[in-house]
C-alpha cells in the first residue's frame, strides 16, 4: 500500500569554510540503515559530467538543468568564480553567467520561475542571491543561517533550506523571513545532510553518508526510503545535490549529474 502511495503522490556542527575549498571529514557516520526499510529503487536512467567543479542544480520545469559551478580558489582571500549554467532539454547551453565577487562557499542552486537564487555560506558571508533568470542581474540578497547545504523550491512563496544539522528550514522568498523549522529524523549523523528538493509536498533529503534518499513530511518523519547504487562508497563531506525534473530524481555527486528514475519495490 505504501508503494502506491509513493507512486501517487509522485505522478500527482556547521559547514565548514575555511582556506582553501575543501572541508575537513565529519564525525565517523552511524551503521547504515537497514536497505529492507526502503520503499523505492532509484534506477540510473541517464548522467552527464559536468564541465567545473559543480555546486548546485536544478531542473527548469521544461527538461532542462541550471547548473552551478564554482572554479577553485588559491587562497581563502581570492574572489571565487562562479557560473551559472542553463541548459535545455538536449543539454545545448541556453546561457551562461559569471559571477566574480565574493569569497564565500557557495552550496546550492534553486529556479522559482520569476528567479534563480544562490546560497552562500561561508564564514563570514553567509547569505541568499536572488537573480533575474533572463538576464542575471542581482534582484536582491538575504542574509541566513550557517551550514546550509541546498536549496529548493518550496511551496508558492517559499524556499527550503537543507541544514546539514539534520534540519530543513522553510522561508518566505519575498522577505526572507523564516516560516518554519524542522528537525529531519533520519538516522544518518548530524552535520552530514546535504541535498533537498520538494516533491509532491514532502522533502527529498540526502546525506553523504548513505547511498539511500529520504522522503519526509512537514513533521520531519520519514515515510519513505530510495535506495540506489549509483554512488558506490562513499566521500567523506561530499557535496549532494538534488532536484527534481517532473518524473525523475536528477542527482549530483562527485561532479556527476544522475538521473534517476522511480521503481516501486
Amino acid at each position: 500500500m505504501r508503494h502506491l502511495v509513493l507512486l501517487a503522490c509522485l505522478t500527482a556542527c556547521d559547514l565548514y569554510v575555511g582556506s582553501g575549498d575543501t572541508p575537513p571529514d565529519p564525525p565517523t557516520d552511524p551503521d547504515p540503515p537497514d536497505p529492507a526499510a526502503a520503499t523505492f529503487r532509484l534506477v540510473l536512467d541517464d548522467s552527464m559530467a559536468g564541465e567545473r567543479t559543480i555546486n548546485g542544480i536544478d531542473s527548469d520545469g521544461a527538461g532542462g538543468l541550471w547548473i552551478l559551478y564554482r572554479d577553485p580558489t588559491a587562497g581563502y582571500d581570492d574572489l571565487a568564480t562562479l557560473h551559472v549554467v542553463h541548459l535545455d532539454a538536449q543539454r545545448a547551453k541556453l546561457s551562461e553567467w559569471v559571477l566574480e565577487d565574493e569569497y564565500a562557499w557557495t552550496s546550492g542552486i534553486a529556479y522559482t520561475g520569476d528567479a534563480v537564487w544562490i546560497n552562500y555560506s561561508g564564514v563570514d558571508q553567509k547569505f541568499l542571491r536572488k537573480l533575474d533568470p533572463i538576464t542575471g542581474a542581482t534582484l536582491g540578497t538575504f542574509a541566513m543561517t550557517g551550514a546550509i547545504t541546498d536549496i529548493s523550491a518550496g511551496g508558492s512563496d517559499e524556499l527550503l533550506l537543507s541544514v546539514a544539522h539534520n534540519q530543513v528550514i522553510a522561508i518566505d522568498r519575498t522577505t526572507g523571513g523564516q516560516t518554519t523549522q524542522t528537525a529531519v529524523a533520519a538516522p544518518f549523523t548530524s552535520s552530514t545532510q546535504r541535498g533537498i528538493v520538494r516533491v509532491a509536498g514532502r522533502s527529498w533529503v540526502a546525506s553523504w553518508t548513505t547511498d539511500d534518499i529520504y522522503v519526509v513530511d512537514d513533521a520531519g518523519t520519514i515515510t519513505d526510503i530510495g535506495t540506489t547504487d549509483v554512488r558506490p562508497g562513499h566521500v567523506a563531506a561530499e557535496n549532494i545535490y538534488l532536484a527534481w525534473d517532473g518524473t525523475r530524481l536528477v542527482m549530483s555527486a562527485r561532479n556527476q549529474i544522475y538521473w534517476l528514475a522511480i521503481d516501486p519495490l
